[in-house]
């Protein structure tokens, strides 16, 4: 056998392995009860326009998301970052909410205070926060369109 015989499938172990999302992390959920309303403007958040901007793909309002379960993420780090539009499912004590990063957050997810309710059987603003376990999943989870 030659090299090429181990290098082909090597290559397409590789190249399949880039469609993988990252292992799950762990964060702090916090709430903002800005984003429980549906008439927020998405002019107003780090995701707005841009080729990564939701406003570029005919959002305005959250209300016009297919979720209303939206969120500041640690994984948005600037306007038009390629995580924008991302989903995340974020799980706390076996109860799972998956989110769409809309805006960015600094070392943690800030959700809906919805969210955080849903997530802590609400207690969200009893708790304020809770230590979460998350990861990106696909987009469809949260309604978009698959990339």
């Amino acid at each position: 056998m030659n090299s090429l015989t181990y290098i082909f499938p090597l290559i397409t172990i590789l190249s399949l392995s880039s469609f993988t999302f990252a292992a799950k992390s762990t964060s702090i959920a916090t709430f903002d009860t800005s984003y429980d309303d549906t008439s927020l403007s998405l002019s107003t958040v780090t995701c707005s326009n841009g080729e990564n901007g939701l406003m570029t793909k005919n959002y305005n309002t959250i209300a016009d998301l297919p979720t209303p379960n939206v969120a500041g993420s640690p994984t948005v780090k600037a306007w038009n970052d390629p995580n924008c539009g991302a989903c995340y499912a974020l799980t706390y004590n076996n109860k799972t909410v998956n989110v769409l990063a809309i805006d960015s957050a600094i070392g943690e997810f800030n959700v809906a205070l919805k969210v955080l309710n849903d997530l802590t059987n609400g207690h969200g603003q009893e708790f304020g926060n809770v230590e979460v376990v998350y990861e990106q999943v696909q987009a469809t989870k949260c309604g978009m369109p698959a990339k």
